[in-house]
């Protein structure tokens, strides 16, 4: 074997694992310094939440509660709402959506727009913030997002007084008197089937000044707006906190609370409160949600779950395996292939059957091994010596392929393809 070959192989055992060393010692700063960013970073008021303190003032804890003593299980979703795809019995299930403090992406509302049309059922409240990136796209139910005034109202202004209608077939609709708390209003283009409607004198104030404008909704008065509406096996309400601990007792709240879930599952079943889309309060909260939402957004496609586990392996491999010049570092078994099918191309070259020059990719695909078999980048290569290049190669054939422009004759190139091929072996 060429001497080069050998001090390569010495060159590369020598090569420490530098990407583990950092690697494990990120890992151990993490840990070591994971209790000072718990103390750092800042923590926020869990809000609408339905695992929150039951003194929680704007948790959701009461509903869950009674969810429970009706004997429905109870769940979260607290990653991805992808994961609505492994539900068992969507007919069965109900979905509770208070509060959309994030928007939903592209593959969220899909999830959601299946569990539907497999026969899930969904509550949204909501009322100033991103209900619209699943109402609007999914359902067609609007919400104008303003604070809604209504002459209803007890206290003080942001405490509406209203009444809800709930058809039920062959029977009286059932009513339940509500308190709602600083909602909006919703437009449903009259396409779905309206639940609660404020007074004639309400109106949307649009751009948040305290007066009414005649663009904001309802200026004209006179005509009533929709605040909750159903459509099909979905019920919108323009209020995120009509269920909250402080409202649970307000009026019949808690009655109506009660109604829904009955409604839609009358026989029992799953509640599945959706918790993805709250801000995390801590921490820790957050990296989970980061952590488990990647997972469940690569593996809800078998193709995005073998993209993962491919690319955590091959990044594994180029930590573990760290040279000297990464750049110049080429797959052998490549390379090798393509002198093998140039080698056949510079015959077919040399004996008339194809046109071009054959000595040029001769050339170009020698340096390729050069590089791979030697270890010696072509720039490398080009800066050395006469003598020391023709110590490297041991043949002044290959020599002068390399560094000479004349043109060499068929025989000449026949006889350096089977050198080429015998080379550094």
């Amino acid at each position: 074997m060429p001497r080069f070959r050998r001090q390569k192989t010495k060159e590369r055992e020598r090569t420490s694992p530098y990407g583990l060393v950092i690697f494990f010692l990120a890992v151990i700063a993490i840990y070591f310094l994971y209790p000072f960013i718990l103390d750092t970073v800042p923590q926020r008021e869990r809000q609408l939440s339905a695992y929150s303190n039951e003194d929680s003032w704007n948790g959701l804890s009461s509903l869950r509660q009674k969810a429970e003593d009706l004997g429905y299980d109870t769940r979260s979703i607290l990653s991805q709402p992808q994961i609505l795809d492994e539900v068992e019995d969507p007919e069965r299930t109900l979905l509770i959506i208070t509060g959309v403090e994030q928007e939903y992406g592209a593959k969220e509302v899909q999830a959601l727009i299946d569990f539907v049309d497999a026969g899930g059922a969904v509550i949204m409240c909501d009322d100033h913030d991103y209900a619209n990136s699943i109402s609007d796209d999914v359902f067609g139910i609007y919400f104008y997002g303003s604070t809604l005034w209504d002459e209803n109202f007890r206290q003080n202004t942001s405490f509406v007084n209203r009444t809800v209608y709930f058809p039920i077939n062959g029977s009286d609709p059932a009513i339940f008197n509500v308190l709602m708390n600083d909602p909006t209003g919703i437009d449903s283009f009259e396409r779905g089937t309206p639940l609660i409607n404020s007074s004639d004198e309400a109106w949307i104030d649009t751009n948040g000044n305290g007066h009414i404008d005649t663009f904001d909704r309802g200026a004209e008065k006179g005509k009533p707006i929709e605040m909750a509406v159903m459509k099909g096996r979905a019920v919108f309400i323009g209020d995120a906190s009509i269920f909250i601990n402080q409202m649970w007792d307000k009026l019949q709240n808690a009655d109506f609370a009660e109604f829904l879930m009955e409604y839609f599952l009358p026989d029992g079943g799953l509640i599945l409160f959706e918790e993805s889309r709250h801000a995390p309060t801590t921490f820790s909260e957050g990296l989970y949600k980061s952590i488990s939402g990647t997972v469940v957004y690569f593996f809800a496609s078998p193709t995005l779950g073998f993209g993962l586990i491919f690319t955590i392996i091959i990044n594994l491999v180029i930590v573990s395996r760290v040279v000297k010049d990464p750049e110049y570092w080429q797959h052998t078994l490549t390379i090798d292939e393509h002198m093998r099918g140039n080698l056949a191309f510079y015959r077919h070259q040399i004996t008339g059957l194809t046109g071009g020059n054959p000595q040029e990719r001769m050339r170009s695909a020698f340096l390729q091994k050069v590089t791979v078999t030697a270890g010696i980048p072509p720039d490398r290569f080009a800066k050395m010596t006469p003598a020391d290049k023709r110590k490297v190669l041991g043949d002044d054939a290959l020599y002068r392929l390399i560094s000479s422009d004349k043109q060499l004759s068929s025989a000449e190139l026949a006889t350096v393809a089977g050198k080429i091929s015998r080379w550094g072996k």
